[in-house]
């Protein structure tokens, strides 16, 4: 299952390894699948070759594992196109990658739980260059329902271009807003009095502004707008 409210028209491709552990797949693409009116167009599984496996039992099982998961899918999306990639290195994370820039996707969701970590961290950096999100699983046991599997959706663009592509003042902005919301006119005087940097107002709202843009902020119009962290950077900082 997905904890987030899925407005999915959004998401036109989602990605998954398919190993032993079928079900981060199947939880994984349930929400997806189960709903036709969600803008689903393509799903891509990720799977090893024969000669990649040293163990032929655990190819044969995932094998198994994504004839029984591409029925399933076909079954419920007969709209949605399969396509399969198959790894003949899947601990290469140059070979994974160079396999996810060759999918066409306008906004896509990457299962990074049921693959090796090569694949899992191939498919951060691609969610990065091309903005699309990454899922995870949180697995808990319940005594009476048994392990319940919960994905989560994160959109790593706003947390990683807060390390790589801000400069001291924007990071004393985004510092200063993890103690709470606030306004332009407060971040100014933080700004000035405490971080001593002088600088307009409205120097200030064009950071904030570049900030939203980066989904690193919200802002709240109003008759003060009022600034926030954004959902995304929270989940992450």
């Amino acid at each position: 299952m997905n904890e987030e409210i899925f407005t999915s028209n959004v998401i036109d491709t989602i990605v998954t390894f398919v190993g032993i552990r079928e079900y981060l797949v199947s939880e994984f693409l349930n929400p997806y699948i189960l709903d036709r009116y969600n803008g689903l167009k393509r799903v891509v599984f990720f799977s090893s070759t024969e000669e990649s496996d040293e163990d032929a039992e655990i190819y044969k099982k995932s094998k198994e594992i994504l004839q029984r998961i591409s029925q399933e899918v076909e079954e419920h999306r007969s709209d949605v196109k399969i396509e399969l990639i198959l790894l003949r290195n899947i601990w290469d994370i140059k070979t994974c990658l160079a396999r996810l820039s060759t999918i066409k996707a306008t906004k896509a969701s990457v299962n990074i739980t049921a693959g090796p970590s090569s694949f899992s961290v191939a498919c951060l950096l691609w969610a990065i260059e091309n903005g699309h999100f990454i899922e995870h699983s949180v697995e808990t046991n319940n005594r009476l329902t048994g392990k319940v599997v919960v994905f989560r959706r994160i959109n790593v663009v706003p947390y990683f271009k807060s390390i790589f592509a801000l400069d001291n003042i924007d990071k004393e902005i985004i510092s200063f807003l993890k103690e709470g919301s606030s306004i332009s006119t407060k971040i100014r005087q933080y700004l000035r009095n405490i971080k001593h940097f002088e600088l307009t107002l409205r120097t200030i709202e064009n950071r904030v502004s570049k900030l939203n843009e980066d989904g690193i902020v919200k802002i709240s119009k109003g008759r003060n707008n009022i600034i926030d962290l954004s959902d995304d950077f929270k989940k992450l900082s």
